[in-house]
């Protein structure tokens, strides 16, 4: 076995699932901006993550902003599900991230913004943690 395909059975059905999910939302944004100078909307679209919201054109700060952390996210979980040598720390850096910024969202709000994110983070980030060294020992060696 590669390592390639040893890193990927490592990785449980569920982290893949919102890895692919989040490669799909990141692939979408170029297609957004390329053709949203031709749609005629009623409503601004709404982009959210996180518990950070913004609505209007993708080219606004805000919307910016949620686009920046969801193509990271997307990146970072290619990282993972194609077994690169950076992919678990990525999404290390990705989880801990979303996890300040649910935190920082539900304390600025005054704990009126409940996130559900912390409730897959946690588990995310300890199954991470327990592949890391697994992962990354296995650089120059074949299994």
């Amino acid at each position: 076995m590669d390592i390639i395909t040893y890193r990927k059975t490592l990785i449980p059905r569920w982290i893949k699932f919102f890895g692919w999910l989040f490669i799909i939302m990141a692939s979408t944004i170029p297609f957004l901006w390329a053709i949203y100078p031709f749609l005629e909307v009623s409503q601004p679209p709404v982009f959210a993550i996180f518990g950070i919201y913004a609505a209007g054109p993708p080219y606004f700060f805000g919307a910016l902003i949620v686009q920046a952390i969801i193509a990271f996210m997307g990146i970072s979980a290619y990282g993972l599900l194609f077994g690169k040598s950076w992919g678990v720390v990525a999404c290390l850096i990705n989880g801990y991230l979303g996890l300040a910024i649910c935190l920082f969202v539900m304390v600025m709000s005054g704990f009126s913004s409940l996130q559900l994110e912390p409730l897959l983070q946690i588990p995310y980030l300890v199954r991470l943690h327990k592949i890391r060294i697994l992962w990354q020992g296995q650089d120059n060696t074949e299994v």
